[in-house]
């Protein structure tokens, strides 16, 4: 779903950014108007973006995660920005759902936004090639390849081989933890970003069966046989583990059942 807005004074990563940048220049809207176009029709299910409409250039996106992984039916947002060269180079973009910037969800989403894709150039492998790539392949990576990965500890690299161990099915667990409280329990608290409110609460409404029956009573009970396996990957900056972890999810469970029942 693609959503034109006009917001007078919308908050974003890259305002200040594109504030300094003051027309775009034709060959990037006639870009943009096409990649737009047909993002109206073509982005796949759990993908929604919001078009400025008097600064193609700034968007944000919110992805749904996808089933399976431990961020299901969590709300993620990014926001991104098209650079005055584009597509000679590629979009930028970072995570705005990061827990106050105290979560780190995965190798490749950083506390501080960043988010590492080798389309995006902030990552190794295949990078960005502006005859043929478009902002739509740097979403469905997002979607698929960060946010629907069953085990993220694969994406680090060092703890592969963790992958179907105990310590991969505890940071799952953290992981989970975190999407409760930062991507469903946070934005059914505090509303979700401007203009996507409508959005977030539909999509708890439609899930709410789905949630309070079986995705959180199953978290959960996969939290208490994790137990404490050791410290995993961003121990130190996610602050979470072990027994604290059941503890932590108890609470967190609790809240979320709650406003999820409160927005009936």
């Amino acid at each position: 779903m693609v959503e034109i807005y006009d917001d007078k004074s919308p908050e974003h990563v890259f305002k200040k950014e594109a504030k300094n940048v003051k027309g775009l220049s034709s060959k990037l809207m006639s870009r943009l108007t096409r990649e737009v176009g047909a993002m109206m029709n073509g982005l796949p299910p759990g993908i929604f973006l919001r078009v400025d409409s008097k600064r193609m250039d700034v968007m944000r996106a919110m992805i749904i995660g996808p089933q399976g992984s431990p961020y299901t039916n969590g709300v993620f947002f990014f926001d991104i920005y098209m650079p005055s060269t584009y597509p000679s180079v590629s979009p930028k973009c970072k995570i705005i759902t990061t827990g106050r910037g105290s979560f780190r969800f995965n190798a490749n989403l950083y506390t501080n936004g960043k988010v590492c894709l080798s389309i995006l150039g902030t990552w190794s492998g295949p990078g960005w090639e502006p005859r043929y790539s478009t902002l739509t392949q740097v979403l469905l990576s997002i979607q698929a390849m960060i946010l629907g990965v069953e085990e993220p500890i694969a994406n680090e690299p060092g703890w592969e081989y963790e992958v179907g161990s105990k310590r991969s099915k505890n940071y799952n667990g953290i992981l989970q933890w975190g999407t409760m409280k930062w991507a469903m329990l946070h934005y059914l608290q505090n509303g979700a970003p401007q203009g996507f409110d409508d959005i977030v609460k539909a999509h708890f409404w439609n899930k709410r069966d789905e949630l309070l029956k079986k995705q959180i009573p199953e978290w959960k009970a996969a939290a208490e046989s994790a137990g404490d396996s050791g410290k995993g990957p961003y121990y130190e900056e996610n602050k979470i583990s072990g027994t604290v972890l059941l503890n932590e999810m108890i609470m967190t469970t609790k809240d979320t059942t709650q406003l999820c029942k409160t927005h009936e």
